[in-house]
């Protein structure tokens, strides 16, 4: 151990998010704390634009970041990336097109593990749409974003990979849509884009308040358990 490490300088953010770390050891942050770039200490982050892939353990262990700015070539981030950055609030990327076709490694690969805020185009986000078209939300891809508080999905999501939304994210989709039966599955609180009934509606309430129910379909009455 490097105990008496206390600062690691680097020319760029460019350079520095290409280097292959082979473990969270093998980055001299993970003793030292605190980055420079250029000679100026790494609170704000923006990753360069035509960067394809965050590699593995780059900004594990850095205190000091901020926020981090996030360009839409980037499709990959690698193993445990942001793992122990506590000063972290805030993450830009372009739009939700760029965010959700990022391949998340696992939990600490996705920034807003440690973040509490994420803003597309500057705007942060509270209510997001997945654009139509789409086939799968992927891994990590909402992991412990509390400012989300609801998700559109579309017909075209056929899978939504593990640890995606907060508690309290409302799954807004259609009634048949895989979606809504993710989301009764998921016990998540979900909302109906496409109401056909009253009884729709009411269903959708039961559920989110976490109440055992029954159908009559013939009486065409509800009870709760």
């Amino acid at each position: 151990e490097c105990e008496n490490l206390k600062d690691v300088y680097a020319g760029s953010v460019a350079s520095w998010v290409n280097i292959s770390f082979d473990g969270p050891n093998s980055n001299p942050v993970c003793f030292a704390g605190n980055l420079y770039f250029n000679n100026v200490l790494a609170t704000d982050i923006v990753i360069p634009d035509g960067v394809t892939e965050i590699k593995s353990y780059v900004f594990n262990y850095c205190d000091t970041i901020t926020s981090i700015t996030i360009p839409d070539s980037v499709t990959s981030i690698g193993n445990s990336t942001f793992f122990d950055c506590n000063g972290l609030k805030d993450v830009f990327a372009d739009n939700i097109a760029s965010w959700i076709n990022i391949d998340f490694y696992n939990l600490s690969s996705n920034p807003m593990a440690y973040a509490q805020n994420l803003y597309f185009n500057n705007v942060l986000v509270t209510n997001v749409i997945i654009p139509d078209g789409t086939t799968l939300v992927k891994d990590y891809t909402f992991y412990d974003c509390d400012c989300l508080e609801s998700i559109t999905i579309p017909d075209s999501v056929a899978a939504i990979g593990t640890n995606n939304f907060c508690e309290y994210t409302m799954v807004i989709a259609n009634k048949d849509s895989y979606a809504i039966s993710w989301a009764m599955q998921n016990n998540k609180a979900y909302a109906l884009a496409d109401p056909v009934t009253p009884e729709d509606n009411i269903i959708s309430e039961v559920v989110n308040a976490k109440l055992s129910y029954t159908i009559d379909k013939l009486s065409r009455t509800l009870t709760i358990n």
